[in-house]
């Protein structure tokens, strides 16, 4: 996880009421899936609840259980994906080999399984079964952005928690501690609720680069003609996924307000086509990082959609 003070945010979640009712009534779920609006988000959330659930009754900051989960080095606690971008293969192999294995110093063992969402259908398929009869003691927390892409018969057998979003006086406290540097009034404007936006906005330069190319995607591609230019700024800012992710809350910005009249030029059916395309093209980036092949289709693809929705 990156190393950010989050001014222990989850105590103030309505994910921490959540866990802690089900402490407290004795019906802790063997699976929960938590959907937030950013990674940041989640992979904070899952790593506070595993906290949570291991040490429930902390009550100092030398809490030793709380610590090793910190820095990663409880035995009982696994968290996946282990290059901090997508669970590949071995991680399954490694996940389905280890719930089976008793705890080593706990009573239970707990698997953290970050961007579950970028998870293939063949390899959810692959963790279903462990999910349906789970070995006893064993609890996974996944985590997504888009609940869209992880399979019903998945989000079945999970308690789904959406993740509200944060006051925008605690992400504002946030920034104040995280970011000195940054430009934390436009970050607050920007975030639309999302803390790892916001963390984003304020941090990096680039990134108001990315979010003014996805904004232009969404809103300004329309023809052959200027897709050599979109695709050249693709190749400049590098970050495809991060892209894909701005592009996915634009098009889901609008969808929210489409009843209003206020966006003519959109149909749901034209935002739903953006949103999947943004996410296959963020997975066929991570899995190969081959930008430059992957630029000129992606915007092709955008804008055969928006001339196919015309028609």
């Amino acid at each position: 996880m990156e190393k950010v003070d989050f001014c222990d945010l989850y105590t103030k979640s309505n994910i921490y009421k959540i866990i802690s009712e089900d402490i407290k009534k004795g019906m802790t779920s063997h699976a929960y899936l938590f959907c937030a609006k950013d990674e940041m988000t989640t992979k904070y959330i899952t790593h506070a609840v595993s906290k949570h659930l291991m040490c429930p009754n902390k009550a100092s900051d030398n809490c030793s259980v709380c610590e090793r989960i910190e820095h990663g080095n409880h035995v009982d606690v696994k968290v996946y994906p282990q290059n901090d971008k997508v669970i590949l293969s071995d991680d399954l192999k490694d996940i389905l080999k280890e719930a089976y294995i008793k705890p080593t110093t706990a009573d239970q063992k707990i698997f953290v399984l970050n961007n579950f969402d970028q998870v293939g259908v063949l390899s959810q398929n692959k963790i279903l079964k462990t999910l349906e009869e789970p070995p006893q003691g064993v609890i996974f927390l996944l985590g997504c952005v888009h609940p869209d892409a992880v399979l019903n018969t998945i989000k079945s057998r999970c308690k789904v928690c959406v993740v509200a979003d944060f006051d925008t006086s605690d992400i504002e406290h946030f920034l104040q501690t995280n970011c000195k540097d940054g430009d934390i009034k436009d970050a607050l404007i920007s975030c639309m609720g999302s803390l790892g936006r916001a963390y984003k906005i304020a941090n990096s330069p680039q990134f108001v680069d990315i979010k003014n190319l996805a904004h232009d995607i969404v809103y300004n591609l329309s023809s052959s003609q200027n897709a050599l230019d979109f695709s050249k700024r693709i190749l400049d800012i590098k970050a495809m996924d991060e892209l894909c992710d701005e592009i996915v809350l634009v098009a889901g910005h609008i969808a929210k307000k489409l009843d209003s009249g206020e966006y003519t030029q959109f149909s749901y059916n034209l935002l739903y086509k953006i949103i999947r395309t943004a996410l296959d093209y963020k997975r066929k980036f991570l899995a190969s990082g081959n930008i430059t092949i992957l630029a000129d289709s992606f915007v092709m693809e955008i804008l055969e959609e928006k001339y196919l929705c015309k028609k």
